[in-house]
């Protein structure tokens, strides 16, 4: 099968389309044909090495958060699924992988896609809306009437939990830039604060609920803007004790979190505020919740621009200019039979064309209408197929686009499989990345390098986020499991 994948750290050419061999699957596993697969930050943050503290994947590895596609074949204990269901997934961190024409997910990470959205729009939902569903569902607890404070409206979290907040009867109050202020109301946004020129601590007052993708100083102005008993919920760090003892962290970790985070949860104790963490779980579960919800026309997909597979690197070019408005997808060619007789993926046109490559233009070769949005072809009887519609604003300013990081070092350890690893010698903490990759874990200020050192441990906390995985699958199916 073809896929994207990271054969060193360290730069874009890390990253380069090879053929591997497709993915075996266990008793509880299902192997998915990918139709569509979104693109995120945090995808060229993993290529780059930028988080190799924190999700250490052994290289060879392939690339890729969030899928939707059609079930090939499933292992001998999976009861929810078969061979040509239409699904979508954030797969577990351990278990990623899926810019591929194949990909291996558990039954517990995998839900029926929305029947009324399309597999490109489908793919583009998981990671932000589990997100957003985690953030103020489970952790704000979020009622009618109550105040929320969401950054970053137009981004891809942000655009979905705004429609979440309003869905559950809350006031929404969003930042954004100017040229999203319209649109962004439209989703559901009561209040909106153009961050360029207005500063929202100024404005906002009273709120019960911030959800944070920024951190640093948009984090501490947040805790100012709750009222007694609010809590601001934060997915770009720090990690706090409450994340430590989810995951079953060991004492120095919990040391280590506890200081790292200490304060911030300092300043939110005088204010009388809450700080928490979120780190984002795969939940097969809650898709199906969010499922519903698109189904019922609760929420909605704010959906900048499909590329097709080929043109993966570009759509993370893209991605990383800040300048998307909503998601970006990647999207195949065609589907193999649902029997898993076949599972290469053909190309549609000797060349696929993408929209940073307009005027309209046409290739020759076959067409078909699953591929209608990003290619271009002549079909049987001469007729081009359509290409994406130019008509939306593409030249948007960056959104509280972070400057990047300096990529770290490349790692020359080999394997062909996309699974965490433990660090090598005495090893910091890894903390789980969130949705939005936090600037302070990328580049540590001198006493937590300091601390880092004082307090480093053998034992990886990726480890064992894998392992109380497993035991919650293990306990939900009743039966042995181990995280391997």
């Amino acid at each position: 099968m073809k896929a994207l994948v990271v054969g060193r750290y360290g730069s874009k050419d890390g990253a380069q389309m090879r053929e591997m061999p497709e993915p075996g699957i266990g008793a509880h596993h299902v192997l998915v044909a990918v139709r569509a697969a979104s693109v995120n930050l945090l995808d060229a943050k993993i290529r780059d090495g930028q988080f190799k503290r924190i999700l250490p994947y052994r290289v060879p590895f392939v690339l890729g958060n969030d899928m939707a596609g059609r079930v090939v074949r499933a292992g001998p204990a999976v009861r929810s699924f078969a061979p040509g269901d239409e699904v979508y997934a954030r797969p577990g961190t351990d278990a990623i992988g899926t810019f591929a024409e194949l990909a291996a997910v558990h039954e517990d990470d995998l839900a029926l896609k929305p029947a009324t959205l399309t597999m490109e729009e489908s793919a583009a939902l998981p990671l932000v809306a589990l997100t957003a569903w985690q953030a103020l569902v489970e952790r704000a607890h979020l009622q009618p009437g109550q105040k929320v404070l969401i950054h970053a409206g137009s981004g891809g979290v942000g655009t979905i939990a705004i429609q979440l907040a309003r869905h559950l009867g809350a006031h929404v109050a969003t930042t954004t830039g100017a040229a999203n202020t319209g649109w962004v109301k439209d989703l559901g946004a009561d209040v909106v604060i153009d961050y360029r020129r207005e500063d929202f601590e100024k404005v906002l007052r009273g709120y019960d609920a911030v959800l944070d993708s920024l951190g640093g100083q948009t984090l501490e102005k947040s805790l100012r803007v709750l009222r007694p008993g609010g809590i601001a919920i934060g997915i770009a760090g720090p990690p706090d004790p409450g994340f430590a003892r989810e995951i079953g962290a060991n004492l120095v970790v919990r040391l280590a979190t506890a200081l790292l985070s200490g304060r911030t949860r300092l300043r939110a104790r005088r204010r009388r505020v809450r700080y928490s963490f979120l780190f984002m779980k795969a939940s097969g579960e809650q898709l199906r919740a969010i499922a519903a919800l698109v189904d019922a026309g609760t929420i909605r997909l704010v959906l900048d621009r499909v590329f097709p597979f080929e043109a993966v690197k570009d759509a993370m070019t893209y991605v990383e200019s800040g300048r998307a408005k909503g998601k970006v997808v990647i999207t195949m060619a065609d589907l193999p039979p649902a029997d898993g007789s076949q599972v290469s993926v053909p190309s549609p046109c000797p060349r696929t064309v993408y929209e940073s490559e307009y005027p309209k233009v046409a290739s020759t070769g076959t067409c078909d209408d699953r591929s209608s949005r990003t290619t271009a072809c002549v079909a049987g009887g001469g007729a081009p197929c359509p290409v994406p519609d130019e008509s939306s604003d593409r030249n948007a300013p960056a959104d509280h686009a972070p400057p990047a990081p300096a990529p770290s070092t490349t790692s020359t350890s080999t394997t062909a499989t996309a699974r965490p690893r433990r660090p090598r010698g005495c090893a910091w903490p890894a903390f789980p990345a969130a949705a939005a990759p936090s600037r302070w874990l990328a580049s540590p200020p001198r006493e937590t390098v300091l601390l880092m050192t004082l307090t480093c441990s053998h034992v990886s906390i990726r480890a064992r986020l894998g392992a109380a995985d497993a035991d919650r699958r293990s306990t939900r199916r009743g039966t042995a499991a181990s995280w391997v």
